[in-house]
């Protein structure tokens, strides 16, 4: 019983919890985001706790960390049962959540128009990639040729829905609302922890879609973990080089994305789950 508390403690703080789950929202903002400025400076997670936006977004990377340690990642020392990412799901998009809450209830109703866009995108678009997911963490443990079909169609569904998920590129805050998203008119260190918020939010969500779509089963722990550091660099750079060739959309193209792309692929994918598990 003390090995296994000590077990949990370690995958919460550390691997792959709350620790790791930093540094990836720390090298996300250097392989992605570092033209916006350095937000990771420890008197801004100091000053920000004065604030209660800051306090929740220091919450939400609290709950990312937790929802990255209830999934089976290779040598993870807290061995969560596959059922656990139900949970996991429950502490990420919790993660997504918190710090959007101030904003939808400011006084400005500038303030809650940007909000409710970037909640309504976020929802929209980690519902359906969620549903996808949900298969493939349920097959896991199972890559054959009867799977195969039902893994490809959660690939396909997390490939439109990712960059909406984590607000890149085309999917970030409209600026013709307000000029600074649901953030305007904060103190600029509530601002910088605000975003260490979003980078840690969608480094963990990439990392979860590479633990849900990759065959890290099949192979040994090493080898996993090299398929997982390398899906994530390459994704990650790739976002890089993409970022500023299309232009923001508006909200209903994007909600028409998640709802005429992503969604058929995620219920195709979980239909036909139903179907071969019934073989």
């Amino acid at each position: 019983m003390e090995f296994s508390l000590i077990n949990i403690a370690i995958s919460v703080l550390v691997y792959p919890g709350l620790l790791v789950t930093f540094g990836l929202g720390w090298l996300y903002w250097r392989v992605v985001d570092s033209a916006s400025g350095n937000p990771y400076r420890w008197s801004n997670l100091r000053s920000a706790l004065q604030y209660r936006e800051g306090a929740l977004a220091i919450v939400s990377i609290a709950l990312a960390g937790i929802g990255m340690a209830l999934l089976p990642w290779p040598y993870n020392p807290a061995e969560p049962s596959m059922l656990a990412w139900i949970w996991a799901w429950m502490a990420l998009e919790l993660a997504f959540l918190a710090p959007i809450l101030p904003a939808l209830t400011a006084g400005d109703p500038l303030i809650v128009r940007a909000a409710i866009r970037r909640a309504q995108i976020g929802v929209a678009s980690r519902s359906w990639l969620w549903m996808g997911l949900a298969v493939g963490l349920i097959l896991y443990a199972d890559w054959r040729w009867l799977t195969l079909p039902a893994h490809l169609l959660t690939v396909l569904a997390a490939g439109f829905a990712l960059p909406a998920a984590m607000s890149w590129g085309p999917y970030t805050a409209e600026v013709s609302v307000t000029p600074e998203g649901s953030d305007q008119g904060l103190p600029d260190a509530v601002k910088a922890v605000n975003a260490i918020a979003r980078h840690v939010g969608s480094a963990a969500l990439l990392a979860t879609s590479l633990v849900a779509l990759l065959p890290l089963s099949v192979a040994p722990n090493a080898l996993a973990m090299v398929e997982l550091a390398g899906g994530w660099l390459a994704i990650s750079v790739i976002f890089r080089r993409l970022d500023g060739i299309w232009p923001r959309l508006p909200l209903p193209e994007i909600l028409h994305i998640c709802l005429f792309r992503v969604l058929p692929l995620s219920t195709a994918a979980v239909l036909y789950l139903a179907i071969i598990q019934n073989l």
